[in-house]
């Protein structure tokens, strides 16, 4: 028990942090420097930066200005902790651990810059690649297995530029081809495949509940890959 509520902890501290990062992305603000209210710019303390109680002690406003705090900060902390539970539950300690933790975390980080600016950034992509190395440095390197898995996320890119070149539009970006093709090395070619049908599922189901005919891709693709490889991985 007191495990697993050491990693929320950690996890809800990394959900912060990818938060932060990500809304410094969207801001086009530099990635250094101390957590400040974006309302007042007030910097925070560090008694207002513990994740998940901090939100709800100062009811999600700050401190000195009632600013309110966007309840996007407590969702990615609760889910960032819930997460590192369960990779934990799924694959214990050691390497893999590290390597499926590092592929999810920065996955989080690069969904919350997809839906903030409808881009992704280019350096959480080849975290995501490292990551990978990682694992498959773990579980042994077989380059035929490699490239089979890899292609199998890859391939998403060449119909989005197949899609662009002959309609003229595009209905996901490359990014989410070269981060499936991340996937493919971090995860396998299979889950690679079921996260995309499974991401699929769950952007259709936003674009209906939303009303929205245009949303960011990524972050149904990140959650359906999480989904699939715990139940499949």
């Amino acid at each position: 028990m007191i495990r697993y509520l050491f990693l929320f902890m950690i996890g809800a501290c990394f959900g912060s942090f990818a938060e932060c990062m990500a809304s410094r992305y969207a801001s086009f603000d530099t990635y250094f420097g101390r957590s400040r209210c974006d309302h007042c710019g007030h910097k925070l303390a560090f008694r207002e930066l513990v994740p998940v109680f901090s939100f709800l002690f100062s009811k999600g406003r700050c401190a000195y200005c009632a600013g309110k705090i966007p309840a996007s900060c407590l969702l990615s902390e609760l889910f960032a902790g819930m997460g590192l539970c369960m990779i934990a539950e799924k694959c214990g300690r050691g390497t893999e651990f590290f390597a499926y933790a590092a592929f999810f975390g920065v996955s989080m980080f690069l969904a919350l810059c997809d839906r903030k600016t409808m881009t992704v950034p280019a350096a959480g992509l080849v975290l995501c690649v490292l990551a990978g190395i990682l694992r498959r440095a773990k579980t042994g390197i077989d380059a035929q297995e490699i490239f089979l898995d890899v292609m199998a996320g890859a391939g998403w890119i060449i119909l989005c530029l197949a899609e662009s070149r002959i309609f003229h539009r595009e209905s996901a970006g490359i990014g989410d081809g070269f981060y499936l093709a991340a996937a493919g090395l971090a995860l396998s070619g299979r889950i690679a495949a079921g996260g995309l049908i499974a991401g699929s599922f769950i952007g259709i189901t936003e674009c209906l509940v939303s009303g929205r005919r245009k949303i960011p891709f990524l972050p149904s693709l990140a959650e359906g890959l999480f989904l699939v490889w715990i139940w499949k991985g």
